[in-house]
């Protein structure tokens, strides 16, 4: 734990590092400039910042992992399109932009629970089809199961906890044909599912 206040410049050691972690301080900004000679930047964590703007590069950084959660994020983060897994929970974002997520064609893990994210305001987008594995939208405003066309195809666990939906039939699974783990746990269901296609899956 350290106590920086903005994003260090680290010039020359920056274009070595391919780790770098900043978790619990307190860097409320970080733009695309800050990036400029972090050409080999590989994982990069944030959490329990003030972050409430960020940033980078959309090419140029071979960037696979990127942590950003509980911090005070009200955009989903600009990114480049070489991400395999962001993190970006307990923030306070309320969309994810179709221009961003259809770039993210190698996203594998897509964490985004304790938002204020709607239903409709996530794309049902060819980018990261065949790659998305796991989505975890819990504590968000859902209050049905998603009925994507595309995003669905690949994805292998969809975490929905704390969320309004309130029943689950073997139709609202259709969208999900490798699905194997579903959390609706603290949601509004009452009644045990029946699921004779779907359930023996699950």
């Amino acid at each position: 734990h350290n106590q920086f206040t903005a994003f260090p410049a680290l010039y020359n050691l920056g274009r070595k590092l391919w780790i770098l972690k900043l978790s619990y301080n307190s860097i409320t900004e970080v733009t695309e400039d800050k990036f400029i000679n972090f050409t080999q930047l590989n994982q990069l964590t944030m959490t329990d910042n003030g972050l409430s703007n960020f940033s980078m590069p959309t090419s140029g950084i071979p960037l696979s992992l990127l942590c950003v959660d509980r911090n005070q994020l009200t955009e989903f983060p600009n990114v480049p399109s070489t991400l395999k897994t962001m993190r970006a929970s307990v923030n306070m974002i309320s969309s994810i932009p179709e221009e961003i997520l259809v770039r993210l064609t190698s996203l594998r893990e897509l964490t985004m629970h304790s938002n204020r994210i709607p239903l409709d305001a996530i794309p049902d987008v060819v980018g990261p089809n065949g790659a998305l594995i796991s989505f975890s939208l819990g504590s968000n405003l859902i209050p049905h199961m998603p009925k994507w066309t595309h995003l669905g195809q690949a994805l292998t666990k969809l975490m929905l906890s704390r969320t309004d939906i309130s029943v689950l039939t073997d139709e609202d699974l259709d969208p999900f044909p490798k699905l194997s783990y579903l959390d609706l746990s603290s949601t509004k269901i009452t009644q045990f599912p029946y699921l004779p296609r779907h359930g023996p899956h699950l």
